[in-house]
């Protein structure tokens, strides 16, 4: 949600972060929400 509000993002209603660091994360906002699917919450994969 820091992109979204604060970085590169906050021009934008619709974009994917995709961060590779210690793990592998990803944030999807649509119409300026974070996007959760269905049922599930979002995931996080640490490699």
């Amino acid at each position: 949600m820091g992109e979204c509000l604060y970085g590169s993002g906050r021009d934008y209603d619709n974009f994917v972060c995709i961060f590779v660091g210690t793990g592998i994360g990803s944030g999807i906002v649509q119409h300026g929400r974070m996007y959760t699917g269905l049922t599930v919450p979002p995931v996080r994969l640490v490699i």
